[in-house]
């Protein structure tokens, strides 16, 4: 995954984990990629994954300095 995630040149990435189980280390290692700036994920599909509060606060940190992000699907999350 890592390596997908970090791309030889710039081209945009959308991301699906609709109805995953996401665990906390692939969340952390989500924060972290978000946060890297070669990483051009433009659209990223959380849909259905019922993410525990300190993983929204981890992916919103890493979001905020992510500035190639254009779609983020947080519907039906259950808080």
């Amino acid at each position: 995954m890592a390596r997908i995630l970090v791309p030889k040149r710039p081209f945009g990435l959308a991301l699906n984990f609709r109805n995953s189980q996401l665990s906390e280390k692939c969340i952390s290692f989500l924060g972290t990629s978000l946060r890297d700036p070669r990483m051009y994920l433009t659209a990223l599909d959380l849909r259905y994954c019922y993410p525990t509060f300190e993983d929204i606060l981890l992916l919103s940190d890493a979001i905020t300095l992510n500035t190639t992000l254009v779609k983020l699907d947080l519907s039906n999350k259950g808080l």
